[in-house]
């Protein structure tokens, strides 16, 4: 778990994300339900790849976001990010 994907999850989710949130209990259970078991090394890099390509920590591409529909940040439009750190 990294600040990459704590990022992307909190975003979807709408969950405030700060520095210390890749530390947490929560966000690490909420992406081990979301993983695919199967395959976790590859779930885990894609949305890495997703995080610098796509849901970047600013300026987001939402026109071209494939999970924009499901995407919390993208249905407020909330312009802070929910991030609470130097990115």
């Amino acid at each position: 778990m990294d600040t990459n994907t704590v990022r992307v999850t909190g975003r979807v989710f709408g969950l405030p994300v700060t520095d210390n949130s890749r530390r947490s209990k929560f966000f690490r259970k909420l992406l081990e339900q979301l993983m695919d078991l199967n395959n976790p090394r590859e779930f885990n890099f894609a949305l890495i790849d997703f995080a610098a390509g796509i849901c970047k920590p600013r300026n987001p591409f939402h026109e071209i976001c494939p999970v924009r529909e499901f995407c919390n940040l993208y249905k407020t439009n909330d312009k802070h990010l929910h991030i609470n750190s130097k990115n």
